[in-house]
């Protein structure tokens, strides 16, 4: 008997997030192992990530280099500005690829496609305060095969690179 689901993207301010970067091609390969598991599928279709690739890191980047360090309640979110920037770019990103947006007041949003029995990926996009002894800018940069900034791999990196492996599932014909 087959099954359902509602795959269920939630993008949420959080407390604490750690500094970190992450070389490109852990950066696909974790895509392509968030992929194989939710398709529960060996083998990868690498040509759309090779097709894609770029349009993703270049999303990645996009919303790296948002300071989305909690700041004073601005009109659009109860965490100030950069977060509410964060929320409207995965929120545009998903509406793009034809999932239901739904931004809660500024404190989530959640990017949702199919019916059913939930399934759902869970992340956050705020990141802690960063100081000056950075050898790359904090609000990313690809020096030497290596991207560096705040978030791009706790959690916005990995965030974004959900979005796009549920992109490729609908792109296959998957119907959650």
């Amino acid at each position: 008997k087959s099954r359902s689901y509602l795959i269920h993207i939630s993008f949420l301010f959080w407390d604490f997030a750690v500094f970190s970067y992450n070389n490109i091609t852990h950066l696909i390969k974790f895509v392509y192992n968030i992929y194989a598991i939710i398709s529960k599928s060996l083998f990868c279709q690498r040509s759309y990530m090779k097709d894609q690739f770029e349009q993703m890191l270049q999303k990645t980047m996009q919303l790296i280099a948002i300071d989305s360090v909690q700041a004073a309640p601005c009109d659009r979110s109860p965490f100030g500005k950069g977060v509410a920037d964060c929320l409207d770019l995965v929120c545009n990103t998903a509406k793009e690829m034809g999932m239901q947006v739904h931004n809660e007041g500024g404190y989530y949003c959640t990017c949702d496609v199919g019916d059913g029995e939930p399934f759902g990926i869970l992340g956050h996009i705020d990141v802690v305060p960063y100081d000056d002894d950075w050898s790359a800018n904090p609000l990313g940069e690809i020096k030497d095969e290596y991207v560096f900034g705040r978030g791009i791999l706790d959690d916005k990196g990995p965030m974004m690179c959900c979005l796009y492996a549920v992109n490729q599932l609908l792109q296959e014909g998957y119907k959650p």
